[in-house]
């Protein structure tokens, strides 16, 4: 969202709709649809579902540019630090750490920390946790391939990712 708040050209054409993805109407005639950062927060029913929405709603030459963790199995992620960044006065740090969760062959529980501080004086300090499901993007290719769409392998990311296009 901050990308389009700060892009004049993105805000004139992107819509950011209140709803999951599952309650979403999808217009007709859509360009590019993004499916990056989030394909692990859908369970299987919800993921297998969407591809044939993404399908009906896409514009003949459409494409949708999905990704997924490069995680194929949930694993132990010992924390680390993902970012320590200075903004004004303020430096805003960010810890990233996950554990298999439970008995879900595919959830991994990531835990993310976040701080900001002004000096030595701690301003804020919060931490998420969020249930993410570990899965290689042949999962995903597979399911969109059940909708009739094709994939475009991507390299020299970092995080495996494709390009999808209707048969």
């Amino acid at each position: 969202m901050a990308r389009i708040l700060a892009d004049a050209q993105l805000r004139s054409r992107v819509t950011v709709h209140p709803a999951d993805i599952a309650q979403a109407q999808l217009p007709a005639g859509i360009d590019v649809a993004l499916a990056c950062g989030c394909i692990g927060f859908f369970d299987p029913p919800t993921r297998r579902a969407l591809w044939p929405r993404l399908a009906a709603a896409l514009a003949p030459a459409g494409v949708v540019l999905v990704d997924v963790m490069p995680l194929d199995r949930p694993q132990s992620i010992p924390e680390s630090q993902v970012a320590d960044v200075q903004v004004g006065r303020h430096r805003y740090q960010i810890w990233l750490g996950g554990q298999p969760a439970g008995a879900d062959p595919e959830l991994v529980r990531w835990r993310t920390r976040f701080g900001q501080s002004d000096g030595d004086m701690q301003i804020r300090s919060f931490t998420i946790e969020r249930d993410w499901r570990a899965f290689g993007l042949d999962t995903v290719l597979d399911e969109a391939a059940a909708a009739g769409f094709t994939a475009e392998r991507l390299a020299d990311i970092p995080v495996p990712a494709a390009l999808l296009r209707l048969a």
